[in-house]
């Protein structure tokens, strides 16, 4: 089976579940239109192995502070660190459980990936049916910008379109290509240029939006890495479960850590305090590129006003950044010590398979950007947890 196929439920939920995480722990409101690629669990920062962009702007490379086996160059972990108890560590049942909520969240979410459009030539459209649109707009007999789409879903009698729109495709069949006139409000802030203009819209009319069931034809059509509806089923519950119990380990053990009083080695808290920060000033500078591309403007004057939006200055953002990174260096330090009583190392092939389930796109080439050991070191942190995981005592 395709490893990326494999991993795409799975992922999608660990993702949904760090974007929360993120919020609990530094308490900062992102309102953007994108996901989060900060990723933080138990205030420990946990590196966004799919996208390392934001590695540009970290003065320390991870070549300088990681050996290419994941392992700290020249640091003994044991200076700084006590051993965790480990094993047998408790945790709950309704902690890990994948509930029928989740399940069927799953199921609607790839049914609206995967709709059933009838594109039977002649049905007619009927108001409340949601149909499949290819439009294109003309102001004074020229395109006009943001009035042209491909495969637009849009439910008749939603509102969502201007004046009559929507009314103009009620009876008519799919396949027909149809003319529409429409008159834009008077004030008309997406585009003030057409605030009460008459425009031309040519509609074609591609399909229908049928009841879409998800049983072993869907699957088959849709998701052929799996035998089954069943068989999606539980892979999807096994998966989530299992990445839910990691997670628990990990919020278990960082509770557990214990640094001994002895001055951080050089260099390392500064690498994971860049590390951290550099995300979150890459997020702020993506997501206002991002709103600029789809709404027109930034979402946020400066960095300051994204901080600003959470009632965060930058010195309560400096403070609580210096604290999240002292924790990443006990908890890695920790991940290492238990690593090396367990005798835990990597191979290639699972630095390889940790990188694609992650989304790195170019094992080869990401590596050669950001050194193996930023990878191998994650790998390192994925077993460890596994471990714990498997070692500890579900309640």
């Amino acid at each position: 089976m395709n490893k990326q196929n494999r991993a795409l439920a799975l992922q999608k939920k660990k993702n949904e579940l760090k974007k929360q995480k993120i919020r609990k722990i530094l308490n900062i409101c992102i309102p953007c239109v994108l996901a989060v690629a900060v990723i933080v669990v138990a205030g420990i920062l946990i590196s966004n192995v799919g996208n390392t962009a934001y590695k540009e702007s970290v003065d320390i490379p991870s070549r300088t502070v990681m050996a290419e086996d994941g392992t700290f160059l020249n640091i003994k972990p044991s200076d700084y660190v006590e051993l965790p108890s480990y094993k047998g560590l408790s945790i709950s049942e309704d902690d890990i459980k994948v509930t029928d909520d989740e399940l069927k969240k799953e199921i609607d979410d790839l049914i609206e990936k995967y709709p059933f459009i009838d594109t039977t030539a002649g049905v007619l459209v009927k108001d409340g049916d949601k149909v499949s649109i290819d439009f294109t707009g003309y102001h004074n007999g020229e395109v006009f910008s943001g009035g042209s789409s491909n495969d637009y879903p849009l439910t008749i009698g939603s509102g969502s379109f201007v004046d009559t729109f929507e009314e103009q495709l009620i009876d008519k069949a799919v396949g027909q290509n149809v003319e529409v006139n429409v008159t834009f409000p008077e004030t008309y802030t997406n585009n003030p240029d057409l605030a009460g203009e008459k425009v031309k819209f040519d509609v074609t009319i591609k399909g229908i939006y049928a009841e879409t069931v998800f049983d072993d034809a869907f699957v088959a059509k849709n998701l052929p890495d799996y035998e089954s509806a069943e068989d999606y089923k539980k892979q999807f519950s096994d998966n989530l479960r299992a990445s839910k119990l990691e997670d628990k380990a990990l919020t278990v053990l960082a509770d557990l850590v214990k640094h001994t009083g002895k001055k951080y080695p050089d260099g390392l808290y500064e690498y994971y305090r860049q590390e951290l920060k550099a995300q979150y000033e890459y997020e702020y500078e993506y997501n206002n590129q991002m709103y600029q591309m789809y709404f027109g403007r930034t979402m946020f004057d400066s960095f300051e006003a994204y901080l600003a939006e959470s009632n965060l200055t930058v010195k309560s953002f400096e403070e609580a950044i210096d604290k999240q990174a002292k924790m990443s260096v006990d908890f890695y330090l920790t991940i290492a010590l238990l690593a090396e009583n367990e005798g835990i190392t990597v191979t290639d092939e699972e630095v390889s398979d940790y990188m694609i389930n992650n989304g790195v796109s170019d094992v080869a080439e990401s590596i050669s950007a950001n050194g193996r050991g930023y990878y191998a070191q994650g790998t390192i942190v994925k077993k460890v947890l596994k471990m714990i995981a498997d070692n500890a005592v579900i309640k």
